[in-house]
């Protein structure tokens, strides 16, 4: 049976402001929606400078429109994520460069939290699950180019570290911005840079290869910060503070396509359940269907966004802001299509 794509439609475009008196004065730093119950979604807060107050984390119930759960972080919360495989788990990274993972189940604070002085000593700025139900392992990355490999259920110390270093530059270290996880791929990670390559990443040393990065496997093409990556099977999704998305193949260090934007891009992610893509800039969610049009349908919201994840299904967006709302997209109905052009495109350029 050959593989669905699908289209957007925003039918009728209704767009949920989730807003508390405690994300006041805060920014949010990163959303993700909870696999396991549809309806709650994470975000995460930095400090209220003002109040002196802890980083923040609030699980929201969408039906409720309101905190189901309250987190809180010692240090500025950077990013985190619902564990796919243990609904109740919450993993985060923190501007301090402490790993936490919370139970929602007992306590707002921390129940398993890395040592000061193991691990990442700078601010971490992406983190992913990699493995499966019986075997995985947390990633984790920090702006000094560090990524370190975790157990779930033992923080005291890394299983594995790597420093990501570019040889071919001037000044070789790399401040890692983001990663991307390889579809059936456990040895190898995708890492989005300052410095604008995206880099194929080597976790383990073996006899045709060292560890670190794949010279072989470097992608040039922004002129700017990497914000976010996205990979859904051999095609990857990049944006950048050069005001452009771009679209790569695996098989390809040059872009397919370049998408314009009319300011910084911080966010792109492809939808689960299709080949359409949304990205964030300024204040407005650009939702793509490569089918019809290169030309996007926007959302203007209003105000700076900052993050964006698609629930499991593909029918709604959770956009992080500037001043501290979770705005939620919602009835973003899944319409079956035919193959979109540059998915033609990539095969006659092979």
């Amino acid at each position: 049976m050959e593989e669905e794509d699908y289209s957007f439609e925003i039918e009728p475009q209704q767009l949920v402001q989730l807003v508390h008196q405690e994300t006041q004065r805060r920014q949010c730093t990163s959303t993700h929606w909870s696999e396991k119950y549809p309806h709650l979604v994470l975000a995460t807060y930095n400090h209220n400078h003002s109040l002196q107050s802890d980083g923040l984390m609030f699980i929201w119930n969408l039906h409720k429109q309101t905190p189901e759960y309250k987190l809180l972080s010692t240090s500025d919360l950077t990013c985190a994520k619902f564990s796919p495989f243990h609904p109740y788990l919450v993993m985060g990274g923190t501007f301090s460069g402490q790993i936490c993972i919370w139970d929602i189940r007992t306590k707002t604070t921390p129940v398993l939290k890395a040592p000061a002085s193991r691990g990442h000593s700078h601010p971490v700025t992406s983190l992913q699950v990699s493995g499966s139900l019986n075997a995985h392992q947390l990633l984790t990355a920090s702006n000094d180019g560090l990524v370190c490999t975790w157990t779930l259920d033992n923080l005291s110390q890394p299983i594995d570290s790597i420093y990501v270093v570019d040889p071919s530059l001037r000044h070789p270290d790399v401040s890692v911005t983001c990663l991307g996880l390889l579809e059936d791929e456990q040895t190898r990670f995708l890492a989005g840079s300052e410095n604008g390559h995206m880099y194929t990443v080597n976790r383990y040393g073996r006899a045709a290869s060292k560890s670190g990065i794949d010279p072989q496997w470097t992608y040039k093409g922004h002129n700017g910060i990497i914000t976010s990556l996205d990979v859904s099977g051999t095609f990857v999704l990049t944006s950048s503070v050069d005001y452009t998305v771009k679209l790569w193949k695996q098989s390809k260090t040059q872009p397919l396509r370049s998408f314009e934007h009319q300011d910084h891009v911080y966010g792109v992610q492809w939808s689960p359940q299709s080949s359409c893509f949304a990205s964030i800039s300024g204040t407005q969610l650009h939702l793509y269907d490569l089918h019809q049009s290169e030309q996007p349908h926007t959302i203007e919201t209003n105000v700076g966004l900052t993050s964006l994840d698609w629930d499991s299904k593909g029918e709604r967006v959770a956009c992080g802001s500037v001043d501290g709302s979770v705005i939620v997209i919602e009835h973003v109905i899944l319409l079956t299509l035919a193959t979109p052009r540059w998915r033609h495109d990539s095969n006659h350029s092979r």
